[in-house]
């Protein structure tokens, strides 16, 4: 549907209350999260291969819901995820390997857009350089698993959070924390955040924006309740209220929006989560994991899209 204001997103008349299946619960009204990971009691995935750990930061429990076919085609994927230098000391144990085994983990999750650039983060550090200001990243969040792996808690991470970060061209090197990744790329940012909130990062996991609005499509939409309508003057669009199923471009839309909400980038950090939780119960839900055509599909979104750490 669209008017003179632009696209409008279609609605129907259900309550929030007419369902219950999130995975992260985020009130509206702030900006952190916790999950539990009931479903994949005892599936082992964090234990058998430490590269999935990244990509559970985003896509939690995944393998443990879809069965053997899931579990076959994430293990034969994670090799083909992008992985880039971040500036991340691993945990040894005593044999030398890593130690994360016994350990909480947590790990960085960044949203990018490449703007004009065209190329992904691992393309731009091909050659070990960083091409500053070509990236951004406006969605930051730190994800922490638990020692058991039994729980999953999220915080965002306000764009315009003003902190010092190393380098940056300015008095006494301050700015906003998003100028932390576009100056200096992921080394930067885990840097520049792990000196903010005095927390060790162990991973680093960045989602192309691009990736996400093609997971959208691939899962076929995401469910979510907009609470109240209103006008998004920057992308033109009129959010209705109620019920709405989202994807690609007008699901790229909803998650980037703070204009026209009375709390701004708070109310835009509420509905990323929302969002997350909603594609993490989509993620699960039977109707993915137990159709190979949409397995396929989604996995294949997640891994070619995704960027790790090195380690």
């Amino acid at each position: 549907m669209s008017d003179d204001n632009g696209p409008v997103a279609g609605s129907t008349p259900e309550s929030p209350d007419s369902e219950d299946n999130s995975i992260f619960r985020a009130d509206s009204g702030s900006s952190s999260s916790t999950a539990s990971s009931e479903r994949g009691r005892g599936n082992g995935i964090f234990r058998s291969h430490k590269a999935v750990t990244a990509l559970a930061a985003i896509f939690i429990l995944l393998a443990g819901a879809a069965g053997g076919f899931a579990w076959w085609l994430l293990y034969h994927q994670i090799d083909t995820i992008d992985r880039v230098p971040a500036g991340i000391m691993t945990i040894p144990d005593k044999e030398g390997g890593s130690g994360e085994k016994s350990h909480p983990l947590n790990i960085l999750l960044l949203g990018a857009d490449h703007g004009d650039a065209g190329q992904s983060v691992a393309d731009d550090l091909a050659d070990g350089n960083w091409t500053p200001y070509e990236h951004r990243s406006d969605t930051i969040m730190l994800v922490h698993i638990s020692a058991d792996r039994e729980t999953v808690q999220l915080l965002s991470i306000p764009r315009d959070t003003w902190t010092k970060i190393d380098g940056y061209p300015s008095p006494n090197h301050y700015a906003k924390i998003n100028a932390a990744f576009s100056l200096g790329g992921p080394a930067l940012a885990v840097k520049t955040v792990e000196q903010l909130t005095g927390i060790s990062i162990d991973h680093l996991a960045i989602i192309d924006w691009v990736g996400f609005r093609d997971l959208t499509t691939a899962l076929g939409g995401v469910r979510v309740y907009i609470p109240e309508t209103f006008y998004d003057e920057s992308q033109r669009v009129t959010w209705e209220k109620g019920w709405q199923t989202l994807e690609g471009e007008l699901a790229l839309q909803y998650v980037r929006t703070r204009y026209g909400l009375s709390k701004g980038d708070f109310d835009r950090i509420a509905r990323q989560q929302n969002f997350l939780r909603s594609t993490m119960a989509q993620l699960l839900s039977r109707g993915t994991t137990r159709n190979p055509i949409t397995l396929t599909k989604v996995v294949n979104v997640i891994t070619g899209n995704l960027t790790v750490d090195d380690s």
